[in-house]
């Protein structure tokens, strides 16, 4: 086979689909269509597989240009498909166990029938698409998306199993057909029970359904904690469905082959089946049935050890989130007992000590995190811009930074630093020399004149102290933290050496910071 020579051009400015789909009616819909198709940086799996922007688009080139009429394994639309399937499996596990509940002896096609047919044709066309989207192979380092190599693949492992479960359903137009031939219904009734066992199989898809739970939880950034309760009650619920169905079905298997006609209970109300179910899978009792025959009673002991299986499994899920939970909790628990252990050591007074558990609640929330580990872990790239993030609009507001070159005030702000003062504390006092401006993260603060007048109170986002950054001058204004606050400081050496490179800029902030001074000393 002759090696493909692309002639497409590797250009990181322009969008591929440019080069590709130029002409011919809907472009833009085709694009957007066949972007879905391609890998995206949005799929929570392709940062794992195609780290860089250059990988991505080597990838698109070799999609576009060898397998554009199939679906890669990390595009959006797969991530959206594979979320649509997760809901349709479970979809399908509620109304399998409905519709086991039902008399099988139907005349007309009822609404579960209904549903269970639009699940299944649903999960049919996810046979075809299956054949068409392609895998990531760990061994090669790479996605295969040949046409051959993905049937090939399919075909010899989920195939026969994905469409054996729908077999059911494609029996039932003909049992509607032909409802009026009693000898019809009742020679393919052995034939649909048994295929509604076969279709209960479907549960050994489990592990896509989880992987579809796992690409959810990676797509929205849920908690740890939070994913393994949601993870754990979702499991448990889609066994205990399960398990309904079967238990259905196996007493009516049963009860066709060993019980007379006239002995048998096939239209028993379904809360009624359901109620049964329950208490012979919490291993309360056998049921709420009379046990007419050995194999029914071998039936209830197998499913009454399979439910305490179940309730142990569940236990467990419980106790796993109960100990991450505490653990958690404890460590929390545990440095504040620390730190209480050493107030008492340097027996500080009790306005102190209060002081502390002030500044402790405050600062970490009950949400414990050792902040110099994380410092410690994290790049400084990423720390600065984290912290550009958190105060850049802060610094934006100000005046003298208004029109700083966005290079300026990056540097400005990866020199600023986090300071926490709780409620009465001096910040500033009138008359010192100041040495540094703040801003305000959260919190209250209150400006009093020198002779002890309340003027204002400034809150989240707001500043003070700009003045100190250019000139030694005393303060004018005493400011007094009126609740627990979090503020940024900036020191005039930072500042000073931000904008030594800078001198034309320098110029016009000291301009401003001397008319300000006037001003403010006019005032007074």
């Amino acid at each position: 086979m002759r090696k493909h020579n692309c002639n497409l051009h590797y250009n990181t400015d322009v969008d591929i689909l440019d080069q590709v789909i130029e002409d011919g009616i809907f472009i833009n819909q085709r694009k957007k269509l066949q972007r879905l198709c391609m890998v995206s940086a949005n799929h929570p799996m392709a940062s794992v597989y195609y780290k860089s922007l250059t990988a991505r688009i080597t990838e698109d080139i070799r999609h576009i240009t060898n397998y554009r009429w199939m679906i890669h394994p990390y595009s959006m639309l797969t991530l959206y498909w594979e979320m649509f399937i997760f809901i349709v499996y479970s979809a399908q596990f509620f109304t399998l166990a409905i519709a086991a509940s039902a008399n099988v002896y139907f005349r007309k096609p009822s609404y579960i029938v209904i549903q269970k047919l639009t699940l299944d044709y649903i999960l049919t066309l996810d046979i075809v698409k299956q054949f068409f989207t392609g895998y990531y192979e760990t061994r090669d380092g790479k996605t295969v998306m040949n046409f051959t190599q993905i049937a090939k693949r399919y075909l010899s492992t989920y195939f026969l199993l994905d469409l054996i479960c729908c077999t059911h359903s494609y029996l039932v137009p003909f049992r509607i057909i032909f409802t009026n031939y009693e000898d019809f219904i009742e020679k393919t009734w052995i034939l649909a029970i048994t295929l509604k066992v076969i279709a209960s199989f479907r549960i050994l898809r489990m592990r896509r359904w989880l992987e579809a739970l796992e690409l959810f939880r990676m797509y929205v950034n849920l908690s740890s904690v939070l994913n393994r309760a949601f993870r754990a009650i979702l499991i448990f619920s889609i066994l205990l469905i399960w398990l309904y169905s079967m238990i259905f079905q196996i007493e009516k298997l049963v009860e066709f082959n060993f019980i007379p006609p006239e002995s048998r209970d096939w239209n028993a109300p379904t809360f009624k089946l359901f109620y049964s179910a329950t208490l012979m899978l919490l291993h309360v009792s056998y049921g709420d049935k009379i046990l007419s025959h050995p194999i029914k009673s071998i039936v209830s002991l197998l499913f009454m050890a399979v439910g305490y299986c179940l309730q142990l499994s569940m236990y467990t899920q419980v106790m796993q989130v109960w100990v991450k939970f505490s653990n958690a909790k404890n460590k929390n628990e545990n440095l504040y007992q620390q730190f209480t252990e050493y107030l008492n050591y340097k027996e500080l007074p009790m306005n102190l000590r209060r002081k502390f558990s002030s500044f402790y609640q405050f600062k970490f929330q009950n949400q414990f995190y050792n902040e110099a580990h994380i410092n410690k872990m994290t790049s400084n790239i990423l720390r600065q811009e984290i912290l550009v993030y958190v105060t850049k609009n802060h610094v934006q507001r100000v005046e003298f930074f208004q029109n700083l070159p966005d290079v300026v005030l990056s540097k400005i702000v990866s020199r600023l630093k986090s300071e926490i003062y709780l409620a009465n504390d001096v910040i500033i006092k009138a008359g010192l020399a100041g040495t540094c401006m703040f801003f305000i993260y959260f919190g209250t603060v209150a400006i009093y004149t020198p002779s002890g007048r309340e003027i204002c109170h400034l809150e989240d986002g707001a500043h003070f102290g700009e003045i100190a950054l250019i000139f030694n001058e005393p303060r004018v204004a005493t400011v007094v933290a009126v609740t627990p606050c979090e503020l940024f400081v900036l020191n005039r050496f930072d500042f000073l050496q931000v904008l030594e490179p800078f001198p034309e800029q320098k110029a016009k902030i000291t301009k401003l910071a001397e008319e300000r001074l006037r001003s403010t000393v006019f005032q007074k």
